[in-house]
């Protein structure tokens, strides 16, 4: 299948990506501790979520040809 290689639509990790950004670390041990943290933040209902949508995240990423989406 075919798609945007980057496309935030398609990132299971985005949420974490997001939240870690959202902290701004700004040392490699900084990172570690804040990924660290965040990971085990994550809710696995919303990690269950994610996967469950991926098929219709899929389908709208084809039908924009790789623009925008709800997601």
């Amino acid at each position: 299948m075919w798609f945007p290689a980057n496309s935030p639509d398609l990132n299971p990790i985005k949420h974490l990506k997001d939240a870690v950004y959202r902290r701004q670390p700004r040392t490699s041990q900084e990172m570690r501790q804040v990924l660290q943290e965040e990971w085990e933040a994550l809710d696995l209902s919303e990690i269950s979520r994610i996967c469950r949508t991926m098929r219709a995240r899929c389908e709208a990423v084809i039908a924009a040809a790789g623009g925008p989406t709800k997601w």
